[in-house]
């Protein structure tokens, strides 16, 4: 399923910004999403991914906190400017435990621009096999089987919720495009329930 960019690009232009947060277990396929989403939206979108600071070298990274903490309070703030500026943020890994009162805070400093939660979807042995291959192509260093079984326990869908939250549930090993286009029609239907359209 393609996509047409030019009619994405028209789109965009006339909305104020948003915020993605895409959400699943290592190896669902967060930051492949993310990344082609991205390319997809185009220049008015900033893509964040806490593993692209984690797993590079400090003295690439040398102005950047390595502290957990520190780096989120950068990337928050990376993300409230871009916001600020109208842009459309996709934040890949923002929210890895179950915690309606955090996503209840990120709301109401964002308002009116709305958020969107991503969660993807995907059988823990297909993922495990995902993040097995990375590893061995050298692609990235994922966590080992035990903590890749914690992470896995750890991890709750927002699905169980009533939060008011716009949720959107994609599945992992579906095409990358068909999700990108659920996510895109998503967004729009967000932008026309906010009166952005």
């Amino acid at each position: 399923m393609s996509i047409d960019r030019e009619q994405e690009k028209e789109w965009l232009t006339q909305n104020l910004g948003a915020l993605i947060i895409i959400r699943g277990i290592p190896g669902s396929g967060k930051s492949t999403l993310a990344s082609r989403l991205a390319q997809n939206l185009g220049e008015k979108v900033l893509k964040i991914d806490p593993d692209e600071y984690r797993y590079k070298t400090l003295l690439q990274f040398s102005p950047y906190p390595v502290n957990r903490d520190e780096l989120f309070n950068k990337l928050t703030g990376q993300a409230l400017e871009a916001l600020r500026l109208g842009k459309i943020v996709i934040w890949d890994q923002a929210l890895t435990s179950l915690d309606e009162d955090l996503v209840k805070r990120i709301e109401s400093i964002i308002q009116p621009i709305p958020l969107l939660l991503v969660e993807i979807e995907i059988s823990e042995s297909v993922a495990w096999s995902r993040v097995q291959q990375r590893d061995a192509e050298g692609l990235q260093t994922g966590p080992d089987i035990e903590t890749f079984n914690t992470l896995c326990k750890r991890y709750s869908s927002f699905r169980e919720t009533n939060s008011g939250t716009n949720i959107i549930r994609i599945q992992g090993d579906n095409p990358l495009e068909d999700n990108i286009k659920q996510i895109i029609d998503t967004l729009k239907e967000v932008y026309s329930l906010n009166k952005r359209l």
